[in-house]
């Protein structure tokens, strides 16, 4: 008996030894597909890649491969046939979905994971569409940058290709946030027009994903009141490079991973001087923009992980003016504004931003990430343009003789002379934070932030014109003295600190998932005029159909999803708010408030053998405290006082799809009025 007893407990401690051991390994359990043609046949040696980098397998004769993962997050693969990208599939984190299956896949499966850029509703956010760019290059935009692609979104809109600045849903670009990593991106406060822009602070050649939202996004974003873009760069598991050579645009990107590093990177160089000969102002253009950006990875075990990224940017611009004219009026009365110019400008706008971050994963269910970054920048503009000008009526006839001058309507001369500065120095310190339950059904983010401003700016500028030949100073003025049109001359030193802090909770009903809600609180405290406020925000989204849809066949008919949001953003003041035209700054200028409603749905279906998906919102903002200002080219200038209220609704609208075979394109109708 004592020795059966023994035995058996032997036994028994071996085996409890093993089931411990399995129990504290991680977990990781095969999937398992089979590729078929159109006949049903299996397809052999089709190679199975992630994200279309990482390879996983290749299928056997039989079709059928398999490879290991955890079902920790989403994952999507993609079927290759030598270079033929064939089929597309996301995995789900979710493994009794895969247990004991086979998943089939056939050619064109997962189109919508397939082209070049994929946009599809981001499920964390309803009101956030999530971009894949597989090919930026293709986007629509002079310098290459993501924004071309953000201004064909509905509620977008730009009055200048050349320029990077986008407004949404009648707001204006100050109204935007960017996020890169996780940090919030600040922009050049001095230039004046597209040419001068240059490069996007985005690299697309670097881009792994982002979210776009118009509105109603959530409290983990900060205090703007139009849109938020966030931005997440790639982490590289294996080595290689991106040229790009163009008449525009010059870039080269690499990529490459080592051990525990990951490192990805890129240089970009752009001139515009071609361009530049279409524009109604003829001279001689000196255009150089280059930046290099750099994103370092140290993960010395799965729980920690370290990051660098850093940002560097020299744009310069110069022009020698020598003509210029433009056309405009009615078809009943031409005018034509003829102009010679002598002078120069010299604008130098240089940019730099480092930051380190470290990410702590406790275990798959809560993360906590700490960042400290600084930004810099060196603005400095430089001009003294005189010129003539002719005003001259034109012929309308729609003879050979249309657009000949017919006569001189008046003429004058100006002199434009500006010597700015600005220069800024931003701190920012950052924590948050993620907790999700066992069953993710629940989660929870906080976070918190810091920020330390300090801004130098000399603001000196004046024009004078004179339209009659001579110049008549006002009868209680010196005789001798010189009247100017306009004239600014400022020095502004000032230092602030911000606090901004937010916690939101996400919750998933019901046994299919199909009802989320998110609730959230953000906290501002601005030293400058010592306010403090704190703004709700809140999301939910319902998907009645999903219970009979299962996700690899997510396109059928009644596939819906009906959202609403509802929330206050304020904004508190950039520099260039709290100064006036006459660059003098009103450190009392409250934080403009906006109201928003959102409500909408997205629409999944089939036409002409193909699929698309329909997306509509409609929403009303409510504004008030509201600091009006005027455009300047693309330079918007200020009051200074929050003497407006308005509001803003209208309905947007986009179809994406393949309206050509093998082409994802979208159209995008849009509705706006504002007061």
């Amino acid at each position: 008996m004592k020795r059966l007893s023994s035995t058996v407990f032997k036994k028994a401690g071996l085996l409890g030894f093993v089931l411990l051991s399995l129990i504290l390994l991680k977990s990781q359990t095969s999937f398992y597909g089979k590729v078929l043609d159109k006949a049903n046949r299996p397809m052999a040696d089709v190679r199975i890649l992630q994200d279309g980098k990482r390879p996983l397998g290749s299928t056997d004769s039989l079709g059928i491969f398999s490879f290991e993962t955890d079902y920790v997050q989403a994952l999507h693969i993609f079927g290759y046939l030598g270079e033929k990208r064939i089929f597309g599939y996301e995995i789900l984190p979710n493994y009794n979905r895969y247990k004991n299956r086979v998943v089939s896949f056939k050619p064109g499966d997962g189109s919508e994971l397939i082209p070049s850029i994929s946009i599809t509703v981001a499920q964390s956010d309803p009101f956030s569409t999530l971009i894949k760019p597989r090919k930026l290059a293709a986007n629509p935009s002079v310098n290459g940058g993501v924004e071309g692609l953000i201004k064909t979104l509905g509620g977008v809109s730009s009055n200048n290709e050349l320029s990077n600045q986008f407004s949404v849903r009648g707001g204006n670009f100050d109204e935007n946030l960017t996020y890169i990593n996780d940090i919030e991106i600040y922009r050049p406060q001095l230039i004046s027009s597209g040419q001068q822009e240059g490069l996007s602070i985005i690299n697309p050649d670097l881009v792994d994903h982002l979210n776009f939202s118009a509105g109603g996004f959530d409290a983990q974003y900060g205090d703007k009141m139009s849109s938020v873009l966030d931005v997440h760069y790639q982490q590289p598991d294996s080595q290689g490079a991106i040229i790009n050579m163009g008449l525009l645009v010059n870039s080269v990107a690499l990529y490459g991973t080592k051990n525990k590093w990951k490192f990805i990177g890129g240089v970009r160089q752009y001139s515009n001087s071609l361009v530049s000969r279409s524009l109604d102002e003829q001279g001689v253009y000196t255009m150089n923009f280059a930046d290099a950006q750099a994103l370092i990875t140290y993960r010395p075990s799965v729980s920690h992980e370290f990051s660098f990224l850093g940002n560097a940017a020299l744009n310069r611009y110069s022009l020698s003016p020598v003509s210029r004219s433009t056309d405009f009026g009615t078809i009943q009365t031409a005018i034509r504004l003829q102009v010679g110019f002598d002078g120069s400008e010299m604008m130098n706008y240089d940019y730099g931003m480092a930051a380190l971050s470290y990410k702590y994963q406790y275990d798959r269910n809560k993360s906590f990430k700490f960042i400290a970054g600084i930004t810099g920048t060196n603005e400095t503009e430089n001009f003294d343009v005189q010129g003539a000008y002719e005003l001259q009526l034109l012929e309308t006839n729609t003879g050979g003789s249309a657009g000949r001058p017919l006569r001189t309507l008046g003429f004058g001369y100006f002199i434009d002379h500006g010597r700015n500065r600005f220069q800024a120095k931003i701190l920012q310190f950052a924590h948050l934070g993620e907790i999700n339950s066992f069953n993710k059904k629940s989660q929870w983010k906080y976070g918190m932030r810091f920020y330390n401003q300090q801004f130098d700016d000399k603001y000196s500028e004046w024009l004078y014109n004179d339209s009659a030949g001579y110049n008549i100073p006002p009868t209680s003025s010196a005789t001798d003295s010189i009247i100017y049109d306009d004239f600014v001359d400022a020095r502004n030193n000032i230092k602030n600190n911000k606090l901004e802090c937010f916690v939101q909770q996400r919750q998933v009903y019901g046994r299919n998932r199909n009802l989320i809600s998110s609730f959230g609180l953000r906290a501002n405290y601005w030293q400058l005029n010592q306010e403090l406020f704190i703004t709700p925000r809140f999301n939910i989204s319902w998907e009645p159909y999903k219970k009979k849809i299962s996700r690899s066949d997510t396109f059928k008919p009644k596939h819906w999803v009906f959202k609403f949001a509802a929330g206050a953003y304020f904004q508190p003041a950039v520099y260039r708010e709290l100064r006036d035209f006459n660059g003098t700054l009103n450190t009392n200028l409250k934080a403009q408030r906006s109201y928003h409603l959102l409500l909408g749905s997205d629409h999944l279906f089939t036409m002409w053998g193909r699929r698309f998906k329909w997306t509509s919102e409609a929403y009303y903002k409510k504004l008030d405290r509201l600091v009006p200002y005027l455009y300047d080219n693309i330079r918007i200038r200020y009051y200074a006082q929050n003497s407006s209220k308005g509001y803003a609704w209208g309905i947007d609208n986009r179809v994406n799809g393949e309206f050509i075979e093998g082409l994802e394109s979208w159209f995008t109708l849009s509705l706006l009025q504002t007061r």
